[in-house]
This record gives C-alpha cells, sequence and structure tokens, in this order.
C-alpha cells in the first residue's frame, strides 16, 4: 500500500477526505481550490512532474513548446537553467523559456458540453455553471467556442471573445437525447480547431476541454481514428469528468496522447473547482522557443521526438533533487524536406566542425607561409632595407648609414626586375626589385610601400626562384589580383603582367 499511497499523492490522485485539507496558492493570487481530482487510468495514474502539452511547428525551423511543471500545483519560479531540451537524441544548445502570460499569449479554447440524458441533473447544471464561471475567467483576448453533444454533435457557439454571448450560449443549453455522440463531437472540435488555425498566421495555444460522464453510444468516429488526429494536430484535450471513472479511461488515455490530463470530479458541487484548476493550468505553462535542426537529423524527414527535462534543486521532500522528463513527438510542416545540403546548412553542429575545420587549415597556411620566408639579417636602421628607389623623382635619395661588416650593400644600379606604378596614388612611379624577396604593403617595414587605404600591412610578396619571380598574396584582406584574376595561390609573373592591391595596379617588368 505504501508505493501506491505516494504515486496517488505524486498524480493529483486523492481522495474526498484528502481533498478537502489542500490549498492551491499562487504568488500574490489568493486561490483557494481544494478539488477532488482523480486521474482516470491506473496506467497514467503517476502524474509526471513535467508535461508538455503543446508544440507549436507551423513556422519552423522556429519552435515553440508549452510545458507545465508541477509537483501537484504548478512550479512558477523555474528558468533555462532548470531545462535541458533534445531533439531525436540531439541536444538544442540555445533556447530560452519564459511563463506563458494569458494576456500576451492568448489561447482558443473548445468547450464541449454533454447534454445527454445519461448526465444527472445536478451533474449537468453543475457543469453549466462552472463552464459559465470558467468563460467569465477567461482572458481578455481568450477565443471560446461552445458545443453540446447528445445523439450528435452541435456548435452552440462559435469562436469568439465575447463572453456576453458565450455566457448566453451556456445558459440556453438543455438535456435531451437518448445517446451520447462524444467522438464525434471530438471530432468537430478538431476541425473547428483547425479552421481557425488555417485563419491565423501564427499558431496560437488552444485545446479542447470536455465536460462529460464519458458515455459513448452513438458515434460514427472510433478512438483510434481520434488517437490518429490528436498526433497530427497536437491539440492537448482536458476532460472533467462526472459519474463512474471506468467510463472515462478512453478518454483518458485519448488527453494523455494528446498532451492534457484527465481529472474526474467525485461529486457535482466539485466541478467547479476543476474547472478553476484548469483555468489556472492553462495559463501558468512555460514557453520554451528555439531554433530546430530537426530536419537534418529526422530519420524520415517530418517526424520529431522532443524531450524535455526539467532539473530541480534539493528540497524538504527530494534531499536529491527532482529530475523528470516529457517525450512528445510532432511533424514538421508540409514542404519541409531534408536534403543532403539542408542538413548540413540547418546542423548547427556540422556548420561548427566545418569552421572549425577551416580555420585549423588556415592556420596551417600562416604557418607555412611563415616558415618559408628566408631569414635576412637585421639592419642598424630601417631605411638600410629599403629596396625601392623612385627612378623618376630626384628628390627621393639613398643617403646609406653606416652599416655592420657583414651587411651587404646594394649595387644602385643593379637589380633584377621593376614595376611600374599604372593607376594609383603615385601614377608612373618606377619600383626596383633589387633583392630576392621583396614586400608590398602600407607599413614602412615593406619593401615597396603604397599611400592606399585599401593595401593591407603586408599585403603580397614577390619572390625570386630559379631565375624566376613569384607572385605571394599574405592573407589580406582584400586579396590581389593577377591580370583581373584574384590570386588563391602563388603564381610565376611573366612580362607585362599586371598585379593589382588594393587599389593600386602594377606592371611586372623585367629587368
Amino acid at each position: 500500500m505504501a508505493p501506491l499511497t505516494k504515486s496517488l499523492k505524486q498524480a493529483v490522485f486523492f481522495n474526498k477526505t484528502a481533498a478537502n485539507s489542500i490549498k492551491l496558492r499562487f504568488m500574490q493570487n489568493v486561490f483557494i481550490c481544494l478539488p477532488v481530482l482523480l486521474v482516470l487510468s491506473q496506467a497514467i495514474s503517476a502524474r509526471p512532474l513535467v508535461k508538455i502539452q503543446q508544440v507549436r511547428a507551423l513556422n519552423y525551423p522556429y519552435i515553440k513548446a508549452e510545458v507545465t511543471v508541477s509537483k501537484i500545483t504548478p512550479l512558477l519560479n523555474l528558468n533555462h537553467t532548470h531545462f535541458q531540451i533534445f531533439e531525436n537524441g540531439w541536444q538544442v544548445g540555445h533556447f530560452q523559456v519564459q511563463k506563458v502570460e494569458p494576456q500576451r499569449d492568448p489561447k482558443h479554447l473548445a468547450l464541449l458540453v454533454d447534454t445527454s440524458r445519461s448526465i444527472l441533473p445536478r451533474d449537468f447544471r453543475a457543469q453549466i455553471h462552472a463552464a459559465r464561471e470558467f468563460v467569465r475567467n477567461a482572458a481578455e483576448h481568450d477565443k471560446l467556442a461552445v458545443l453540446s453533444f447528445d445523439d450528435k454533435a452541435n456548435v452552440a457557439c462559435d469562436f469568439t471573445a465575447d463572453k456576453q454571448v458565450l455566457d448566453t450560449c451556456l445558459a440556453a443549453l438543455k438535456q435531451g437525447g437518448k445517446r451520447t455522440a462524444l467522438y464525434d463531437t471530438i471530432l468537430l472540435g478538431y476541425q473547428l480547431v483547425e479552421k481557425l488555425r488555417q485563419s491565423q498566421r501564427e499558431q496560437i495555444r488552444d485545446a479542447l476541454v470536455i465536460f462529460t460522464d464519458g458515455r459513448e453510444e452513438n458515434s460514427i468516429i472510433k478512438l483510434d481514428d481520434l488517437l490518429r488526429r490528436a498526433e497530427r494536430l497536437q491539440v492537448p484535450i482536458f476532460v472533467a469528468g462526472t459519474g463512474h471513472r471506468q467510463k472515462l479511461k478512453s478518454l483518458a488515455r485519448l488527453a494523455k496522447i494528446s498532451g492534457g490530463e484527465a481529472y474526474h470530479a467525485a461529486s457535482s458541487e466539485d466541478l467547479k473547482k476543476v474547472f478553476h484548476l484548469l483555468s489556472i493550468i492553462l495559463d501558468t505553462n512555460y514557453l520554451i522557443q528555439y531554433v530546430s535542426q530537426a530536419a537534418a537529423n529526422s530519420e524520415d524527414g517530418r517526424k520529431v521526438n522532443l524531450e524535455v527535462r526539467v532539473s530541480l534543486p534539493p528540497d524538504a521532500e527530494h534531499p536529491n533533487g527532482t529530475i523528470d522528463s516529457d517525450s512528445y513527438t510532432y511533424y514538421l510542416p508540409e514542404g519541409v524536406s531534408n536534403t543532403a545540403w539542408q542538413k548540413i546548412l540547418h546542423d548547427e553542429r556540422l556548420l561548427f566542425f566545418a569552421g572549425g575545420l577551416i580555420l585549423l587549415l588556415l592556420l596551417i597556411i600562416i604557418l607555412l607561409v611563415i616558415l618559408r620566408r628566408p631569414t635576412r639579417e637585421k639592419t642598424s636602421a630601417p631605411q638600410d632595407l629599403q629596396a625601392v628607389v623612385p627612378l623618376h623623382t630626384e628628390k627621393l635619395k639613398l643617403e646609406p648609414k653606416e652599416q655592420k661588416k657583414n651587411q651587404p650593400r646594394l649595387l644602385p644600379n643593379q637589380y633584377h626586375a621593376y614595376l611600374i606604378e599604372k593607376e594609383g596614388p603615385h601614377t608612373g612611379r618606377k619600383y626596383r626589385i633589387q633583392w630576392n624577396v621583396v614586400t608590398i604593403g602600407y607599413g614602412e617595414e615593406n619593401s615597396i610601400k603604397l599611400d592606399d587605404n585599401a593595401v593591407s600591412l603586408r599585403h603580397a610578396q614577390i619572390e625570386r626562384k630559379d631565375g624566376h619571380f613569384v607572385l605571394y598574396d599574405l592573407l589580406s584582406e582584400n586579396g590581389t589580383y593577377l591580370n583581373g584574376k584574384k590570386l588563391l595561390r602563388p603564381k610565376p609573373l611573366n612580362d607585362f603582367d599586371e598585379i593589382q592591391v588594393g587599389l593600386t595596379k602594377l606592371i611586372f617588368r623585367q629587368g
């Protein structure tokens, strides 16, 4: 008996005596609710800590998931550090968690009211009274519809935010009929919600709320049809049941699969309390938002398994903390495919790996360039390394300073090749290439210094090898161009080749 008692406590599965001692308190609101709540089936009697109610994937890859976290009553002080999100086994790295705000996040609810004569008159009056109170407590922008059912399903009032119209509609319902078309009415509720979704640019929170004793006698639709539709539409179903709870087992299964919950009121007096609790649960969810990569890792391209895990710190009841999770299967919208390229582009893990690989290759290239550069002896003054002598300017003459013993002197009339500035700040200027390695850039340490803001500090390099001159790009910001084409690897220079660095164009001539 001890394990069963503990399970019933976690599941909000109380007897009437225990229920009279429980108070629901929510932050600044003074709510006292003493419902007699019985979860309907032994298979779902242990109510989870975490419950995924709904997943909105209409605007894929932007996903919104509604999650309820509760220990008998909903927990309202959680943040993203308490949550972990997984899609098809892959952890979602970045997501946002915020509380649902009734005024900011309106909902669409279809109320399904059993008006068959299988309901006791006092229970019928109680459920009408509870439904009217439920409507009055709805948020300003919420839209509700009223469906009644006995021998057949009827739309008593289509979706509207006018509470006066809804109240009048509920007050006008009367009992009648000899049979109950419960499943046909649930299908009609699904159809109304689906029609409303198609008229909305963004998917809104929606749900079905059913008042019934669970009797089903006159429907064309079968339970299996509703279960398949529940998986496709992802509309949570909440059941407030009266009468014998064994008749509510099928509805309990449907509510569980849809992401909702089923409750049983032991007496007609408790129906109002059940509806009060439902209105609280529907407005105390957490909204989890993230960018999905499901199209990249879904096996069949559309079916996605979402798992939400919650970790809570230790408390008096659980000294080691609490960890619970819930799974939910949703389907990607029509038209979302998972080709090989889309898998790569939508999967941030593959993009991160590819980016790291590219950075590693760039680092290797930089090291190779540095290691291949020939070493030159340092001079006492930077002017001694200047290998450029403008031929057309008399003002710029090198006056070599005192040099070290073993430093080679420049021969003023000996050079291997030269560059002519075709376009740039000093058009027509000639630059002698007197070293085996000559660098081009705007820095003072370069062999050829260009007054061009588009040129990098060390932009390009010309190196003499086996009697030929080879052009290199030194990982410049704007690139180096040879004869109008971007230089992607070192290339040998020929007479009259055009070199572009930044906005400056140079013509290479053999000496």
